[in-house]
């Protein structure tokens, strides 16, 4: 499994870089919070690369994608987010997002609920601590 190779794809409003690795599983999109890239979800790819093909984007400003002039807060980020998975083809998938991330995960399934997403969780439980974490 290789989640360090970074890919570049070209939005309307500029370049976004992410990484993926893909098996035909069900998709999972991977949105870090602020401050953070797409290189903080390494051990969570690791981890679920066999279950779910993974996409996670450094979002304008963050790791190697370009900032952007004009708005950059939660709702913009949901609309590229949302243009990202149009132009990869992604129809159904899931959103995990962790802190800022996670505000931007809620804001494109609450924006595209026709798109089917299936779930948004706002944080995501390393395998050795899921059986202390209560539902």
């Amino acid at each position: 499994m290789d989640f360090s190779t970074r890919h570049r794809l070209t939005l309307a409003d500029g370049p976004v870089v992410y990484r993926k690795v893909t098996n035909g599983k069900p998709p999972l999109l991977l949105i870090h919070g602020w401050g953070g890239s797409s290189r903080h979800w390494q051990q969570t790819a690791a981890d679920l690369s066999d279950i779910r093909d993974l996409y996670a984007l450094d979002l304008p400003g963050h790791g190697e994608t370009p900032a952007r002039s004009g708005a950059a807060g939660p709702e913009a980020m949901a609309g590229l987010v949302i243009d990202f998975a149009d132009r990869l083809g992604l129809d159904r998938l899931d959103l995990n997002g962790h802190s800022w991330g996670a505000a931007v995960a809620i804001l494109v399934a609450a924006h595209r609920p026709e798109r089917s997403v299936d779930s948004c969780s706002p944080a995501w439980a390393p395998p050795a601590t899921r059986s202390s974490v209560s539902p």
